[in-house]
């Protein structure tokens, strides 16, 4: 149930994981209008090792591992 291989495609939920990484750019892009992604402890400490558990399969349980 650990760290997996990094060319999956869909998570351990079952979603895309290209959904994932687009969503947490265009979070980062729209930062001034809906500060949400800083909520979520994602910045540029964090942005690399969520990055790393987002392709290898961890999904949500990224976010509340980050939080």
């Amino acid at each position: 149930m650990g760290l997996e291989r990094l060319d999956k495609r869909r998570d351990k939920q079952g979603e895309l994981i290209l959904s994932w990484l687009s969503g947490f750019i265009n979070a980062h892009v729209d930062v001034a209008k809906d500060p949400y992604i800083q909520r979520l402890n994602i910045n540029e400490a964090t942005y690399n090792l969520v990055n790393l558990l987002i392709r290898t399969g961890m999904g949500e349980r990224t976010l509340l591992f980050t939080a």
